[in-house]
């Protein structure tokens, strides 16, 4: 059993939950999360409230959890990569409202292959950038 408080250097118990890991992440050699032998965890308390789980191999280090809000669950658990946990912990209209947002597109990077950059670098001319290569043949695209 792993003894929950309500934060970090708060020393009263607030609840007892069982053990997991299942925000580790594989490192290609070992299951972690924030390091070797650190591991987390998520679960929830019968009052739905969210118990974030640190876990140690280490000797002289006792697991433990705290209570967190519906956000730090959302990002520990986009984190973890593990996206299953949306819907295991009813997440998911969270987390479709969370990445619905309005794009800044000018910060989007796009991938082409070598070909089509060194075309595109043919065509730049003066201080032009690749985006307004990339207008000026949709625009010619548009007159045909």
């Amino acid at each position: 059993m792993v003894k929950v408080y309500e934060d970090y250097g708060n020393e009263e118990i607030i609840a007892d939950v069982d053990y997991n890991n299942k925000l580790d992440m594989w490192n290609g050699s070992n299951w972690q999360s924030g390091g070797t032998g650190k591991h987390k965890g998520l679960t929830r308390l019968e009052d739905g409230r969210f118990v974030l789980i640190f876990g140690s191999d280490w000797q002289g280090i006792s697991d433990y959890g705290i209570i967190i809000d519906e956000d730090r669950a959302l990002n520990e658990i986009l984190e973890s990569g593990d996206l299953d946990l949306v819907d295991e912990f009813d997440l998911r209209e969270k987390y479709e409202n969370s990445m619905v947002k309005e794009k800044d597109w000018s910060s989007k990077s796009i991938k082409v292959t070598r070909n089509t950059y060194n075309k595109l670098t043919g065509l730049k001319t003066g201080n032009e950038t690749y985006n307004d290569v990339i207008e000026e043949l949709l625009l010619l695209n548009e007159k045909k």
